[in-house]
């Protein structure tokens, strides 16, 4: 743990997923309300949303793989941060439509860009994890911080939720979350500057 802390990046790197995590389970811990305030969706319909959303992820992991193989991982996260974010503007305009097929083609955009670039930033940072310092990054190291972003976002959504104010009370969950992911994309190329100052002997 203390040669984890005194390495001049990898907590950096760590960092990221943390606050992306957090961005996204503001909204993600309550998806089941947002969907129901939005299109008054069934339990069918929200499986088949879920379903859309685990299937885009699929398909970015095996995309960010091959283009991390040749531009870095680095760039591939980025890019799945901003897809991810980009996510939350078609939700905050689904509380404006509703139901209807416009509300339900905007779900699914919405579920695409958020499976594409959740899973393929995560994988992304296990692999830059690895890369900057294999004797000291794990599985368990990366896990720990989505783990913990998750319980942050869904701490900080279950009050937004109960005292936001608006109508629906979940039209809040995304405007908070939002903001959290340009944080992460800021707190990402700051940690590859870092990296990319380090000696390559530093592991």
């Amino acid at each position: 743990m203390k040669a984890i802390g005194a390495h001049p990046a990898l907590l950096r790197v760590v960092s990221v997923t943390l606050v992306h995590a957090n961005a996204q389970f503001t909204l993600f811990s309550y998806l089941v309300v947002a969907y129901r305030d939005t299109l008054g969706v069934s339990p069918p319909g929200l499986t088949a949303l879920l379903s859309l959303n685990g299937l885009a992820g699929f398909v970015g992991n095996l995309a960010a793989g091959r283009i991390a193989d040749r531009r870095g991982p680095a760039l591939v996260i980025h890019a799945a941060l901003l897809a991810t974010a980009s996510a939350f503007v078609p939700w905050i305009a689904l509380f404006a439509v509703g139901s209807g097929p416009v509300g339900i083609a905007i779900a699914i955009v919405a579920a695409i860009l958020w499976g594409a670039g959740n899973f393929a930033s995560n994988s992304m940072q296990q692999v830059r994890l690895v890369n900057l310092a294999p004797t000291l990054s794990s599985v368990a190291l990366d896990a720990s911080a989505i783990y913990l972003g998750q319980f942050v976002g869904a701490a900080v959504g279950g009050p937004v939720l109960a005292h936001a104010g608006t109508d629906p009370a979940s039209l809040a969950l995304p405007w908070v979350g939002l903001p959290l992911f340009f944080v992460a994309i800021g707190v990402s190329v700051v940690a590859q500057r870092r990296i990319e100052r380090l000696p390559v002997a530093v592991t």
